[in-house]
């Protein structure tokens, strides 16, 4: 890598510091050439990118940054500390933050869920109908896996 231009970094797993028990948020990481640089400050250029990225393509549509309602999915055992780390790095990237919610990923994929399309809805046994129970399994980190039972009680869009 000594051929490296100095404006390029790359960082490897840097999620991987969220899980951590002495994760704090001015921490320093070093990217794979050794270099420091603030934790807070390369997760936030990373959740830029995808914002601006999904901006550009929205764009093309006639969207715009006021008709987002941003959700950024987090594991389910994340502590406080590094759910309210992400909060404020998508905030520093110029998402609003009346318009961002932070979400645990298996409550997302239970909504996502119950909000197939029919068609979709239909080939997995009519998963998401009212009455109906199923479970969703977070086995992202075996030893702290997220198992929930979910049943549709009415017909509202969640």
């Amino acid at each position: 890598m000594a051929n490296m231009d100095d404006s390029w970094y790359f960082f490897k797993e840097f999620k991987l510091l969220l899980y951590k028990k002495d994760f704090r948020e001015d921490m320093l990481i070093d990217d794979v050439c050794g270099r420091h640089f603030p934790f807070f400050e390369v997760m936030s250029k990373f959740i830029e990118a995808l914002k601006n990225h999904f901006l550009d393509r929205m764009a093309k549509k006639g969207l715009h940054i006021r008709d987002i309602m941003w959700v950024l999915t987090v594991p389910a055992i994340w502590s406080y500390e590094g759910r309210n780390f992400m909060r404020k790095a998508a905030e520093h990237c110029g998402i609003d933050g009346e318009m961002l919610e932070i979400a645990l990923e298996p409550e997302v994929a239970a909504v996502y869920c119950l909000n197939l399309p029919l068609e979709e809805r239909k080939t997995m046994w009519d998963l998401g109908n009212i009455g109906q129970s199923f479970l969703v399994a977070d086995l992202g980190e075996i030893m702290n896996s997220t198992i929930g039972l979910c049943k549709r009680s009415s017909d509202d869009i969640i």
